[in-house]
């Protein structure tokens, strides 16, 4: 069932480049919004979730560690 919505043309723009963004049809976009993403709950639903959530998928990346010679000092005092 196809259930047309009202909304303006730029607000159709922004659904598509965020679920493109995303890697998703609008559809699966809108689902993941509302929490229905094929029965199971969607995206996180509050900020502290959504951290959790941005720390785990960093938490699942291969990152190379810093150098053992790489001080706090060249934080805030960099080589030039």
């Amino acid at each position: 069932m196809n259930a047309p919505l009202d909304i303006t043309p730029e607000t159709a723009e922004l659904l598509a480049r965020r679920a493109k963004a995303s890697g998703l049809s609008v559809d699966e976009y809108l689902k993941t919004l509302v929490g229905k993403s094929n029965g199971t709950q969607g995206r996180a639903e509050t900020p502290v979730d959504e951290f959790v959530e941005a720390m785990e998928s960093l938490a699942e990346e291969k990152v190379e560690p810093l150098p053992d010679s790489f001080s706090r000092e060249e934080i805030y005092f960099p080589k030039e």
